[in-house]
């Protein structure tokens, strides 16, 4: 799979990238960067260096970005990041 050409993606006023014939959900898996990687809560535990229940606490009472999959937690990590960076630790 070859690479987008960014320049030949059209953008919105709100900055966001305008649906095209030629765009494809492969070629925005093959863009992806690093920081939108779904975690676990064992890898976000080993992130942000806590302990897992501690995790699963934070992720049940929304103070932390999460979303619950069936039985499981699973976390955005450039949402963690985010939300790690704007508030005072």
């Amino acid at each position: 799979m070859s690479p987008v050409d960014e320049s030949s993606v059209a953008f919105g006023n709100d900055g966001i990238a305008k649906p095209d014939d030629d765009f494809s959900a492969g070629d925005m898996a093959a863009n992806s960067t690093k920081d939108d990687e779904i975690l676990t809560v064992k890898q976000v535990s080993k992130l942000l260096k806590l302990h897992p229940r501690t995790i699963y606490k934070l992720a049940q009472t929304g103070m932390i970005p999460a979303r619950r999959v069936g039985k499981s937690w699973r976390f955005l990590k450039s949402e963690i990041i985010k939300h790690f960076e704007k508030k005072d630790v």
